[in-house]
């Protein structure tokens, strides 16, 4: 249910149904929220990175990164129920580039090496 909605059932609730159904319809609208809230600090995280480095390489910025993405690969590719992930290509080429440190050490190679295996450039947020 998206967030107008479930703001007019509730507005509509008051006073005709009972408040157990008003508060589990505010249960959801704090789940809303707080999904809202851990997007924004995903947001703001990702664009901290981002500027540190427009200010100025950082390779080890670069290299959280690198780390970061493959936290997510390993959760977004997890194959349900099996231990497989379909992202095992991807996540082998950027622990090995982890382990090297060179793709990480200057703007060019970095981008390069990430949008070649991800398809998308490190600085555009891909949703």
């Amino acid at each position: 249910m998206n967030k107008e909605d479930l703001l007019k059932s509730m507005r509509e609730s008051i006073g005709k149904e009972e408040p157990t159904i008003f508060f589990a319809k505010m249960v959801d609208a704090f789940t809303l929220l707080f999904q809202e809230i851990s997007e924004l600090k995903t947001l703001v995280n990702y664009d901290t990175a981002c500027s540190a480095l427009a200010i100025q390489w950082d390779s080890q910025v670069a290299r959280q990164m690198l780390v970061d993405v493959v936290a997510k690969l390993r959760v977004d590719g997890k194959v349900p129920g099996t231990n497989d992930n379909a992202f095992s290509e991807e996540l082998t080429a950027l622990k090995q580039a982890i382990a090297e440190n060179k793709v990480t050490q200057n703007y060019n190679d970095f981008t390069f090496f990430w949008t070649s295996l991800l398809g998308y450039h490190p600085f555009v947020r891909y949703t």
